[in-house]
């Protein structure tokens, strides 16, 4: 295996633990732009600046922390590698090459011009064939601190700083990165000197950072602080763990029986359990609950200890995961949850959960975008010992946030600052369900604007789990899945309108009598009788006519298809309490008024056509002339051939970023989604509206 790809894997690993994205001070590539020529693919040939020796913290230094500071702000502005890595500490130079080993490594993975040059860099620092990358540094944990993990990773090299000037000075050559130059810097506040260590912080446009300073006989050296190295597109506090091979795993929907019908009692009563854990070791009180509700505990050798204390829980009539949440509170742990299989956490959940029916509901992470008054609610809904006739029902469905027939519901109402001010959560999206024989693991995210600084939690609501089961149903079978074959049951009758089956995927279309595509249950076989993956149910209703549509993976051969004549619906409630907001201190107290340099709060140029997997999109240079972040922007798009034609008009929303365009800056990128017609020599784009980051909005005058 060569380096290029060792790295990438090994740093695959080690963003399951730090997360991509630079350390805040490194140029992170952009890698949806287009290859430029004359970017220098090899390390030959480039003038680079003079390494650094290894001079230890002792013998450098400035004479005060404000020194150290102006001087470390100005070398990252000017790109002045040398300076800056000699600002730093010998622990902070490398934390910052750890963080920069990440993105070099995936400028040579997105980009085979750079990667000779990116593996004789790694190479030449130490970083070869024999260091073993594949795991993640020894002592780090999902427990650990991103400066620690980074850290660590950067202690591979003898030279920390002669690497960091290296590295920096070649991804700063590419064409398409952001360079430190182009990066706002922040207003440092008053320093605190405490001996021979000193601390401030640094307002940042985003908000706030700490920052240290150590002194040595040399004098004093920054000293970057874990703030330095967590995201800077908004603050994330979780409430269930962090990412780690367990958040990892079993991503894929298992295939489960046909669902069956089932009684209303057993909606609501079958998954109930008593215990009674007199002085019982955590570790046996949870494999016995789990092995009653069908979960297997994820190996953690690292909570031994922890489990091996003793715990006394009493409950009857309860769901297993209160259960668990109870034994695991205990011992000062949290637990977690996917499809079939629970894991544990160190400490308290720091965000809140509720309990419905079976299901506990968590809010697993808060982002908040400062400040933009904006951010973002996580939250999972997860049930465990439920019958496979419930967990059938709801594999694969996606849910919604309103009543469907055919989805479940995650009901979360508009959410409230605990101030009383409207949140005006408009933005929500909600995923595919995943289950095991006996879970079933419900996700959802909820947008909310106007996260000012009196908002300092999310009000307590009301919310719901629902979803409709089979009372009763009849079954039908189709093994002749040719244009015109019927099948019957009841008084519904399912014709095929159209057959595309092969090895890869299949699709049949139906015409439907008697019933509609709300009221269909279908398991799609192939001629082993094996049941085909990713099985889809889709279709529409228009007056007296109703059609349906299967889609799945690899050759269908026969259909299982239950027509239901009887349903019901549950709904489980639940209060969810409180959500506390860690950052509204650096929120805005009010949000600005839009301000536009000039007539439109965009510019819009198109550039040019481009091609990638026989694919040709247009690129447009967006320019942002407000005051404001751009979250999303609606537009029409216009292409024309060399006589002006007007071959296709389209409207478009270019976006997926949670900030797609900061004020005052200016992007190249392409339109997305759209294919652009046959001899079209020209594009234009005429802005219909924008929505701002903080939920403001532009629209454009009616003419």
């Amino acid at each position: 295996m060569s380096l290029l790809l060792r790295s990438t894997l090994s740093l695959s690993v080690a963003s399951l633990l730090i997360g991509c994205g630079d350390s805040g001070d490194g140029a992170a590539p952009n890698t949806s732009t287009e290859k430029n020529a004359t970017a220098e693919s090899s390390l030959g040939g480039q003038e680079s600046e003079p390494l650094p020796p290894i001079v230890p913290d002792e013998q450098r230094g400035f004479e005060s922390p404000e020194a150290a500071y102006a001087a470390y702000e100005k070398a990252r502005k000017e790109d002045d590698f040398s300076t800056y890595a000699g600002s730093l500490t010998l622990a902070s130079q490398k934390a910052i090459a750890g963080g920069t080993i990440f993105g070099l490594g995936m400028m040579g993975a997105f980009d085979e011009s750079l990667k000779d040059a990116v593996m004789a860099l790694f190479k030449k620092h130490g970083l070869d064939e024999q260091n073993s990358m594949g795991r993640p540094p020894a002592g780090i944990t999902a427990e650990s601190t991103r400066i620690e993990q980074m850290t660590a990773m950067g202690s591979t090299f003898d030279n920390p700083a002669a690497f960091i000037v290296e590295a920096k000075t070649f991804i700063a050559k590419q064409p398409n990165v952001n360079s430190s130059s182009t990066q706002k810097t922040g207003e440092i506040g008053e320093i605190t000197v405490d001996g021979d260590s000193a601390s401030a912080t640094i307002r940042h446009r985003r908000g706030r950072k700490k920052i240290e300073f150590r002194r040595t006989v040399g004098g004093w050296l920054v000293h970057l602080t874990n703030d330095h190295f967590e995201p800077a597109n908004g603050k994330t506090v979780s409430g269930s763990g962090k990412s780690d091979r367990f958040a990892m795993r079993d991503r894929n929907p298992v295939q489960l029986a046909p669902v069956e019908p089932i009684t209303m009692e057993g909606v609501q009563n079958v998954w109930k359990v008593s215990v009674d854990y007199q002085k019982q070791s955590a570790k046996s009180a949870l494999e016995d609950i789990t092995q009653k509700c069908g979960l297997t505990i994820f190996d953690q050798p690292n909570f031994v200890d922890t489990l091996a204390q003793e715990v006394t829980v009493t409950l009857n009539d309860v769901s297993p995961v209160e259960v668990i949440e109870a034994i695991c509170s205990a011992v000062d742990l949290h637990p977690r949850y996917k499809a079939g299989a629970m894991a544990v956490s160190k400490g308290p959940r720091t965000l809140p959960i509720a309990f419905a029916g079976p299901f506990v509901v968590e809010a697993t992470e808060t982002q908040e975008l400062v400040p933009s008054a904006y951010g973002k609610i996580k939250f999972q809904a997860f049930a465990a010992g439920v019958p496979e006739a419930i967990s059938s029902r709801l594999n694969g469905v996606y849910i919604t946030d309103s009543d469907d027939a055919q989805k479940a519901t995650l009901a979360i109402p508009p959410l409230n600052g605990g101030d009383g001010s409207n949140l005006d959560s408009r933005f929500r999206s909600f995923f595919q369900a995943r289950a095991s024989k006996s879970s079933v693991q419900i996700a959802g995210e909820v947008d909310v604007a106007g996260l000012l600084r009196a908002v300092t939690n999310i009000a307590e609501f009301d919310g719901n789990i629902s979803w409709s089961f089979p009372q009763k149903m009849e079954t039908v079978v189709l093994d002749k899945l040719e244009k015109d074959a019927t099948a019957s049951a009841g008084e519904a009758t399912v014709t095929v309108t159209r057959s595309t089956l092969n090895s890869q995927s299949s699709s049949i279309a139906f015409d439907l009598q008697g019933t509609t595509h709300k009221d269909l249950l279908i398991m799609a076989y192939d001629s082993s009788g094996a049941t085909c993956r990713n099985t889809h149910v889709s279709g529409y209703s228009n007056n007296d006519k109703h059609t349906a549509s299967v889609s799945a993976r690899g050759e269908v051969a026969k259909l299982d298809i239950r027509v239901i004549l009887e349903s019901d619906r549950v709904t489980f409630p639940f209060r969810f309490p409180s959500i506390p907001l860690a950052y509204y201190e650096d929120m805005p107290e009010v949000l600005p008024e839009l301000e536009i340099d000039g007539d439109v709060p965009i510019d819009i140029e198109f550039t040019k056509f481009v091609e990638q997997n026989n694919v040709r999109s247009a690129k447009f240079r967006w320019t942002n002339k407000t005051n404001k972040d751009i979250h999303m922007v609606f537009l029409d798009v216009e292409y024309v051939d060399a006589d002006g034609k007007v071959l296709q008009s389209r409207e478009s929303r270019p976006s997926g970023n949670r900030i797609m365009l900061d004020y005052g800056k200016s992007e190249e990128t392409v339109v997305f989604g759209q294919s652009v017609p046959e001899g079209a020599t020209s594009g234009t784009a005429t802005l219909k509206s924008i929505e701002f980051v903080d939920g403001t909005e532009w629209n454009a005058s009616e003419k």
